[in-house]
Formats: structure tokens, sequence, C-alpha cells
């Protein structure tokens, strides 16, 4: 029970921080499913139990009056049942649709690095979907639980003003009903650990299976992979057949006790009715209790196993949560934008360290493979550093949501990231309406002006797509703008023109250059050599430096 009190409070948490602005509609959708129920359980019996009364003592203005409330009663209950199965049910949607977009922009600011070492991508996509799929459904099953609680409360009571024996068979269907619940939830729990396991190597054999089909046909390894796929799958299939068996042992056993208490109950209430001390009525009302008992006993323990296995899930994507990024205190001095102290990054980067002041523009060369690229990822909050630590304006990367973090940086990738919307809405993805004044301007300084802004992104060269690209990053006026070779593809000429208007486009700039022409037009060059730092000067002291003549016989 203390487990289950748990993870209800850890899906209240993620809830919390996943789909906040839902909770007070996922409230009234938990208030009306809760009255549904209430209907369902208490008021039916009740009800029915009064039309009885009133046929017994004949009475026909008694029996008008319960005709009458019942019906009532009985269209609320539809309005309700429709309110929630058509408009509320609409919310549990919209919650799963919120928590999965910001369980996947929080991604952004944990250790993803280390999260991937542990986990697979396909595992990492079966948490979060699982688990935000479920946040939502475990408050109206704790209804049902409570619901079903009460309900069983209530019909004890109205038994044990019938008979003694009803009320003894009523304990007894009641005692049996929490001990199967409990075996029930605790096995189809057990099954749910390994079945999700199972679905996240059945997502990764998949992928590799899609992604890497021509491949595995050269060497005839495709009907390997299909195979390893289908065993994967079977086995999942069967944990989730012994999942649904479990339930229906559990549901016959519970349907032979009741059965044999239910002719137990009928022989003996016979017996009280001959000797007099029973009349028809009760008689009636008995077997109508009883019947609404079993058939509350008998389902108390699905909703009991269905939110312990949902919390599974819940569990799993908290789990992933746990890869928070460490914060200490910032070290950036007054006048830095930047500092990168003693990082490493597996063994790509090797201590690095440097402090960029605010106006500088900053180049970084080196050869291909030296961990130029990897060092921009780090600074960006792509990448999160092994030890070592990075500050940008007091606030390190790692910390900072994504709305933070792109109003301090601008990061544009050596590959052109476009979606199949026109030029115009790539551009102005993520902006604000101070920055759609600027489009024009934009466009001008990235060299687009030629591209029509309602043409299909996709369409466009490669050449054309990179300058959409730098268009987008210099919209963003970011105080520290980061560039990975913002000028590959681009003839010379061209690259020169862009590669000025993008200095000129932020206070702070960081550019990957593999053209020496460009040199010159930076403060400052980094020189990254098997991945660690070994010059930083202005350009003309650096061209005499050895790892200079060696990078620029690479790239002449």
């Amino acid at each position: 029970m203390r487990k289950l009190f748990k993870g209800i409070s850890l899906t209240w948490s993620m809830l919390k921080k996943l789909a906040k602005p839902h909770r007070k509609m996922l409230g009234v959708q938990t208030l009306v499913y809760s009255l549904i129920l209430c209907y369902n359980v208490v008021i039916v019996p009740l009800i029915i139990s009064r039309v009885y009364q009133a046929l017994e003592m004949q009475d026909a203005k008694e029996l008008y009056i319960t005709c009458m409330v019942g019906s009532l009663l009985i269209l609320v209950s539809f309005i309700l049942c429709y309110l929630n199965n058509v408009y509320l049910d609409l919310n549990s949607f919209r919650i799963s649709l919120t928590a999965a977009k910001n369980a996947c922009l929080s991604l952004f600011s944990l250790n993803y690095d280390k999260m991937n070492v542990d986990y697979t991508e396909g595992e990492i996509q079966n948490r979060i979907s699982a688990g935000v799929d479920q946040i939502a459904g475990v408050f109206p099953l704790l209804v049902s639980v409570f619901t079903n609680m009460i309900s069983i409360m209530i019909l004890l009571m109205m038994a044990g003003e019938i008979s003694l024996v009803l009320l003894c068979m009523s304990v007894l269907v009641t005692g049996a009903g929490y001990l199967v619940s409990k075996y029930e939830s605790k096995c189809k729990e057990k099954y749910e650990k390994i079945r999700q396991s199972q679905n996240d190597k059945m997502a990764d054999s998949l992928y590799y299976v899609i992604h890497r089909i021509s491949f595995s046909k050269m060497y005839e390894a495709a009907d390997k992979s299909w195979k390893e796929y289908q065993e994967i799958r079977e086995t999942a299939w069967k944990l989730q057949w012994k999942q649904e068996r479990t339930g229906l042992y559990s549901q016959a056993c519970m349907d032979m006790l009741t059965s044999v208490l239910h002719g137990f109950l009928g022989w003996s209430l016979f017996g009280y009715y001959q000797r007099g001390k029973v009349d028809s009525e009760n008689i009636a009302s008995s077997f109508t209790i009883f019947d609404q008992l079993k058939s509350v006993t008998v389902n108390f323990s699905f909703p009991i196993s269905v939110m312990r296995t949902s919390m599974v899930s819940v569990r799993r994507l908290d789990e992933l949560f746990g890869y928070a990024c460490p914060v200490e205190k910032n070290i950036c001095k007054q006048d830095e934008l930047l500092r990168v102290n003693q990082v490493c990054y597996r063994n790509i980067l090797e201590n690095i360290s440097v402090s960029i002041r605010q106006g500088e523009k900053v180049a970084i060369i080196g050869k291909s493979g030296c961990g130029k690229s990897t060092l921009l990822r780090l600074i960006s909050g792509m990448y999160h550093p092994e030890s070592g630590q990075i500050v940008i304006g007091n606030k390190e990367p790692g910390s900072m949501n994504n709305n933070c973090l792109r109003k301090w940086v601008t990061y544009m990738p050596s590959t052109s990231y476009l979606y199949s919307k026109s030029v115009k809405e790539n551009i102005l993805m993520g902006t604000t309406q101070e920055n759609v004044r600027e489009l024009d301007e934009v466009c001008r300084r990235a060299d687009i002006w030629e591209i029509e802004e309602e043409n299909d992104a996709l369409s466009l060269s490669g050449g054309q797509a990179q300058r959409v690209n730098i268009a987008r990053g210099m919209l963003n006026k970011a105080p520290l703008l980061l560039a990975d070779e913002p000028d590959a593809g681009l003839p010379l000429a061209q690259g020169e023109i862009i590669m000025k208007n993008i200095l000129s486009s932020s206070d702070t700039v960081i550019v990957i250059t593999h053209h020496y022409q460009y040199l010159d037009l930076f403060t400052r060059v980094l020189l990254i050599e098997d991945g660690k730092l070994i010059a930083d000067n202005a350009p003309e002291q650096i061209k005499s430096h050895p790892g200079y003549i060696s990078w620029r016989g690479e790239v002449d």
C-alpha cells in the first residue's frame, strides 16, 4: 500500500512538471467520472430496492415518485456520460501531448550523453511515450478504487440491516475480492516491467531493421534481423498474454466463489422465509444488494492492477529525469560572456579551457575530427561535459531550459535542418514579433533575396538551404552566436560576404571555419589538435604556429 501511495505522489509531481496547465480540467474530469461511478454502483441498486419496496407495499404514489426521481437521475447520468466521453476525454489526449512535448524539451537540459550510455534510443523513446500516456489515467483509476470501497461499505451496511446471513456472505465476497485483487495486481506489475523491457528491445530491433535494410541485404543479414525482431515481439506478446491470463484466472475464481455463495444465500433466505423471519421484500432486496456487491468486488481488482502497471511506466519516465546536470557555482568574471574551464568529453576533448569576453569574434580551426564541432555543441548545451564546467552569462547551459538558453545562445549547425514548410516559415521558426520586422534585412544579409519566400524549403539546393539556415540564426538576436562552418558549400567570394554579415549580426561570435582566407576577419583564433587547445592568439600571430602550418597543409 505504501508503494501505491508513493506512485500516486510521483504521478502527481510528474503531472505538475509536464502538464501543469491541464490540472484543473483533469480535476473536473475526475469529478464527473466519480459521479458516474457513484450512480452505477450506489444509486442504481438504491432505486431498484425502492421500486421493490413500493411494489411489495402496493403503494402507487411511492412507485410513481421513485420512477420519476429515477428517470431524472438516469437523464443526469446520460448527460454526464456524454460530457465525459465526448468533451472531457479530449483532455487526456491534451495532457499526453503536452507532457510528451515538455518531456522531450526537458531532455535538452539533462545529461543526455550519460543517459545514452545507460539507455538506447528506443528505450528512451518508449519510456517517454508510455509514461506520458499513463499520467492522466492514474487519477480516474484512483477514483474508481475509492468509489468501489465506499460502495462496498454502503452495501455492507444495507446488508446488515436486512439479515445477518446476507452480511456474512457479503463480508466473505469482499474479503475474497481484496485477496484476489492483491494477487492480480502484483503479478501484472511484475509482468509489466519485463514486457516494457522487451518493448524497448523491440523498438531498437525494428529501427535497426528499417534503417539498415540495404546494408543488411548486402551481407544477407536481413532475414536474421527480422527473425530477431519477431522473437522479441513474440516474447512481448507472451508476457501480455500472461497478464491477461492472470486477470482471467482471478475473475474465474471470483465467479465460482460468488456463485456458490449466491446459492447458499438463496437456500438460507428460503429457510428464513418459511419460518417467517424475512418477507419477500427483504428477499428481493437481499439478492439485489448481493448481486451489486458481487459486481463491485469482481471488478475491484481491475482499477488497482491497471493503476499499478501504469505506475511502472511513470517510474520509468521519472528515472530519465535523474540525469540532471550538476549545477556548480559560476566562475565567470565581470567582463566574461563565456567561460570554459577544464572541460573533458569522452575521448574527444581533453581539459579545454578558454575565456571569451563580450564583443570578441573568435574563429576555431583544426584538422577534421579534432573536436571543434563537439566543443561548439558543448557550449550550445546540446552536449554536456563529463568533467569541467561551461558558464554563459553566469549560468550553465545544462541548467537552462530551452527558452532561456535561446535568449543567450544562437547555434548554426553545419547541417541545414529545414522542415516541409515555406522558406519564410522556416526562417521565422521560434522567433518573436520584433524579429519578424527584420526578416527582409536578414534575408539580404544571408544572400537569399532571390529565393521565393513561399517556396517549400525542402525543394532548395544545398547552398540555398545553408543560407536559409544562416538567416534563421541571424534573426535570433542572442548575445552569443555559434556557427559551425556556415560557409560550407558556398563559393569563396559569397562565403566571405556572408561571413562578414554573420560577424556583424551579433555582439560575440564563435565560428568554425576551414578557410584560412577569413581569419583576418576575427579578433582571436583557437587552434585545436587531437582534442587539445594548443594555441589561442590573434590571427597574425597564430599563422606562425606549427599546428597552423600543419592545418593549412590539410585544407589547401
